[in-house]
Formats: structure tokens, sequence, C-alpha cells
């Protein structure tokens, strides 16, 4: 799991475990204890949004990362089978004569 996720998922058990405990021990009225639930669940919907983005965009980059070396190794692999190829073309040729 990396390290991104654990975090997104320990921010989440957090504020789960946050809420639970402060309806538990709420000082304030039912109606004003919902509101104030409610907007932290807004905001922790909106930190869910940004770090899914985070996530999204780190995802990207990594892909792209790893496209970029499969690319270069098949560029070094055709190099390597080209001079390989034209090493055997050339003893060949040079064996015949």
């Amino acid at each position: 799991m990396s390290k991104t996720i654990k975090v997104i998922a320990g921010l989440v058990a957090a504020t789960a475990v946050g809420v639970a405990v402060g309806v538990a021990f709420a000082p304030h009225k039912g109606t004003k204890t919902r509101r104030k639930i409610k907007g932290k669940l807004e905001d922790l919907k909106e930190d869910t949004l940004a770090l899914t983005e985070e996530v999204k965009e780190l995802a990207l980059k990594q892909k792209e990362l790893a496209i970029k070396k499969v690319d270069d190794f098949t560029d070094q692999t055709k190099k390597a089978f080209e001079s390989i190829t034209s090493k055997i073309t050339n003893n060949k040729e040079v064996a015949s004569n």
C-alpha cells in the first residue's frame, strides 16, 4: 500500500473517530451538533477530493515515468540487437571471403 493511500486512509479513520467521539460528548443541542457534524463532513469531503486529485496527479506522473523507462529500454534493446546483427553479418562476409 503506498504512503499516500495510507495517509488518506488514516485521515478518513481519524475523522470518523473524531466525529463519533464528538457526538458522544457533545455539549450542545442536537440541532447545533448536527450542523457542526455537517460542516465537518463537508470539510472532510473537500479534503478527500483534494487528496484524490493529488493521488491522480501522482499516478499520472508515475505512469508517464514508467512509459518513458519502457521506451528507453526498448530503444536500447533495439540498438543492441542491431549492433549484434551487424557484427554477425560482417563476420559472415569476412568468413566467406
